[in-house]
């Protein structure tokens, strides 16, 4: 029994002794830690049909424009391009400006818009228009792909 209240006491008496000089020390201290985090790309593209806004003159525009509104918000730079998916040609017209500017939709990638990371979506208008309108047509349907890449 004299043994184990030796052992408590010799215990409690060195944990005095070098806990003392750690408090008697001044001074500040800082940690510094470092996390890497890897997030996967990420791409959000949002679509909208939408027709021409009315402020504008109605001679301006064809009657037959109709446009697509086009969010893009990414984690890394981006592309978006247009064409259509077929190599044959095609009557439908595309620009980004709703009264000038129209060209011809081809198998050709055309990029319409670029953008860099962003926690705000960047959005792009893209206009359609029948180049064929009142004239006879085969009125087959043109399928048109927006496609976003990496550049």
């Amino acid at each position: 029994m004299v043994g184990v209240g030796r052992t408590i006491i010799a215990a409690a008496f060195a944990t005095a002794l070098f806990s003392s000089p750690a408090m008697a020390q001044s001074g500040s201290s800082s940690l510094i830690h470092t996390v890497t985090v890897t997030v996967p790309p990420r791409v959000k593209v949002q679509l909208a049909s939408f027709s021409p806004a009315p402020a504008m003159r109605v001679g301006d525009l064809d009657s037959s424009t109709q446009g697509l509104s086009v969010n893009v918000n990414a984690t890394q730079a981006w592309m978006l391009s247009i064409a259509t998916a077929s190599a044959a040609p095609s009557s439908v017209r595309w620009s980004r400006n709703a009264s000038t500017d129209y060209a011809a939709l081809t198998s050709s990638a055309v990029t319409i818009a670029t953008g860099a990371l962003s926690t705000q979506p960047k959005a792009s208008n893209v206009f359609f228009r029948d180049a064929l309108t009142g004239a006879k047509s085969d009125s087959s349907p043109t399928s048109i792909v927006l496609t976003v890449s990496a550049p």
